[in-house]
């Protein structure tokens, strides 16, 4: 996907505040960084503030509809503070791409300040998260269908119980399944042509190694889990925050949100190196474990153990093929980010005695 080529105009976004139903007379556009894989833009109309999400062509209706289904869900059925979701469009018909405007929630991303924050500036920020995620783990969903795993077609309050009907993964348009071995299994099997034209098409025979051991270890493996609301990528550049107030104001970017096994969210918020040093993660950690309950902690831990092997192996069937994807207008990451990629998959396969 070229950048420059991947954009609106004024007319577009008069069009799309037409289609919400809001009027306005005067507009501002400007496109933000934030947007990793798809271009988002800032627009002020008539002095509001509103966030513009324009859809990546790459996917199609699916991950629109899945992202606007949770985000208003979310923002009108939880405590957790999400983007209010004025309008949305899974079709290209309006202004040549899908889109979703969404509020533009007050703040500056977590990321952007949280390396010149003492560890006592980040523990309400920390706290709030830690609650937050508690939040969204303990939410009862249940699926209109035998399938478990999947992104969401529908989220609804009915009678007090949480309905969800699933569809396929937004990413690889496969599902929804029943288990995590054939979600994983879809997910790295679709992955395989687009790594055949990559430099890395010599991994290819190794990852239909390891399918063939999923479905081994598959045939061997009871799934009675209780599944969640996930994320899927709960960081600091996806968390918005009030400095003046040590506020967390907003939780945004749900576009790859699913039902899954905790395993997702888990070790994003309880390991990763984007909290800060040793001291802040312990302290998250501490925080995730008091409002989740010691023993519930202890079980996403143990679990999470034991399939990091299969997990692995879904992230870098993803890497080796999206990663130049991931890059344009930064290519000069590349290098050094092919490195760490090679010596992760070298000890995947090892994981896998291949």
């Amino acid at each position: 996907m070229e950048k420059d080529k991947h954009s609106v105009n004024e007319e577009q976004v008069r069009t799309v505040f037409e289609y919400a139903g809001i009027p306005v007379q005067t507009v501002k556009l400007e496109r933000i960084e934030n947007g990793f894989c798809n271009p988002v833009y800032k627009i002020v109309a008539d002095d509001k503030p509103y966030i513009l999400k324009v859809t990546n062509p790459v996917w199609q209706k699916l991950k629109t509809v899945n992202e606007a289904v949770v985000l208003k869900f979310v923002s009108e059925h939880t405590s957790i503070p999400a983007p209010k979701v004025y309008a949305y469009s899974n079709t290209t018909e309006l202004i040549g791409y899908e889109f979703i405007l969404m509020e533009c929630m007050h703040g500056v991303a977590f990321s952007d300040i949280i390396e010149g924050l003492s560890l006592e500036e980040r523990k309400p920020y920390l706290q709030q998260i830690a609650q937050y995620y508690a939040t969204m783990v303990a939410l009862e969903i249940e699926s209109s269908n035998e399938y478990a795993f999947g992104c969401f077609e529908k989220l609804e309050k009915i009678d007090n119980r949480l309905i969800a009907t699933l569809c396929p993964n937004v990413d690889s348009l496969k599902g929804p399944y029943t288990d995590l071995y054939s979600y994983i299994i879809d997910t790295i099997q679709v992955r395989l042509p687009g790594m055949e034209k990559t430099k890395y098409k010599h991994y290819v025979p190794q990852f239909m190694a390891i399918i063939e051991k999923l479905r081994e270890e598959q045939r061997n493996t009871t799934h009675n889990e209780r599944l969640v609301l996930t994320h899927t990528d709960l960081a600091p550049k996806n968390i918005i925050v009030d400095p003046s107030t040590s506020t967390v104001t907003g939780i945004i970017d749900w576009e790859w949100c699913c039902m899954m096994v905790t395993d997702q969210d888990f070790p994003t918020v309880t390991e990763s190196d984007d909290w800060g040093d040793e001291d802040a993660k312990s302290y998250l950690r501490e925080q995730v474990k008091e409002r989740l309950s010691e023993t519930l902690y202890n079980d996403f831990q143990e679990k999470l153990e034991s399939r990091m092997h299969i997990l692995d192996a879904d992230s870098y069937a993803m890497r080796v093929v999206a990663y130049p994807e991931w890059h344009v207008g930064r290519e000069h990451e590349i290098p050094e980010y092919e490195e760490g990629l090679e010596k992760g998959v070298a000890n995947l396969f090892a994981q896998f005695n291949l």
